[in-house]
């Protein structure tokens, strides 16, 4: 067996590995369990890490290996991965990157612009003069507009506002009163509030728009939704020249609620009519192994 090199992309939920041959051709890719520390036990973590190294090896020895991860800027998050892939014999070439490096890589490549909006919301690009910029990514508290999270928490609020009559009704509230875990008053503050509050469950209630298609609150809610999405994006796209580059529309906000991503394409195709494209050329996973390809001196052909 020849030289590995892996790319992980690594949730709160699941982690997407790659594995490539020192020519750069995939020899496969796996799913695992949870990876971001910031989300998940580190039990669970360690156990994701001992798995995916597992697999990796399978193939060979892995000479180089960038893990991408939500939150990397939290010291302690990067510390514990590189401290459990050492415990677990990995000492080769590692990197850890931030998860909007790596869905760049994967889905564009080399310039322009990728728009994430799942639980949290962000933006990445980098021109041709290898210039890169961020948007957004700051956290639930003061930043995620466009989110999952972001989209829930404005169904709840909308509901609860009808319900005390200081909005007209809604369809938003009957359908989250139907909503397994969401049923009264208790169930909502609960949720919103004990100390076992996950943003994923509140970023789960995202697809309800959807079902309420043609509501006034509903519809608000995208508009606002693909406001603040396609506000990311400009300002990426404006600060580095991209507008006639690739800008792909990944996360499961775009991927999953129709009304929004047709919202963005339209407000982006309006404002840049020169844009190759929103389609992502592949996933973050294969995104940190081309990078990790990189670490040893080569270019991968993923995107060819």
């Amino acid at each position: 067996m020849g030289a590995v090199v892996s790319g992980w992309d690594g949730g709160g939920t699941k982690t997407g590995v790659v594995c490539l041959d020192e020519g750069g051709h995939l020899l496969g890719s796996a799913r695992f369990g949870p990876l971001n520390p910031n989300g998940a036990p580190p039990g669970e973590v360690c156990a994701t890490i001992r798995d995916a190294l597992a697999f990796v090896r399978r193939f060979g020895a892995c000479e180089a290996l960038v893990v991408s991860l939500a939150g990397i800027s939290h010291r302690e998050a990067g510390a514990l991965v590189g401290r459990v892939l050492a415990e677990n014999g990995y000492h080769n070439a590692l990197r850890l990157v931030g998860d909007q490096e790596a869905a760049f890589e994967g889905a564009v490549g080399d310039t322009g612009a990728v728009l994430i909006a799942g639980t949290g919301s962000i933006c990445h690009g980098r021109n041709r003069a290898g210039e890169t910029a961020r948007c957004g990514g700051y956290g639930y508290l003061v930043d995620d507009e466009g989110s999952g999270y972001a989209i829930g928490r404005d169904i709840v609020s909308a509901a609860l506002r009808a319900r005390d009559g200081r909005t007209p009704p809604t369809k938003l509230d009957g359908l989250l009163a139907r909503t397994p875990g969401w049923a009264d008053l208790s169930d909502i503050m609960r949720n919103l509030y004990d100390p076992g509050f996950e943003k994923a469950t509140i970023a789960a209630l995202a697809p309800l728009l959807a079902d309420a298609a043609g509501d006034w609150a509903a519809d608000a809610i995208v508009a606002k939704a693909a406001r603040e999405l396609t506000l990311l994006a400009v300002t990426v796209i404006d600060r580095l020249g991209v507008a006639t580059e690739r800008v792909a529309l990944t996360g499961g906000v775009l991927t999953g609620l129709r009304p929004v991503r047709r919202a963005v394409e339209a407000a982006l195709t309006a404002r840049y009519p020169a844009l190759l494209g929103f389609e992502p050329l592949a996933d973050a996973a294969s995104g940190a192994a081309r990078m990790a390809y990189r670490m040893i001196g080569k270019e991968s052909d993923l995107h060819a």
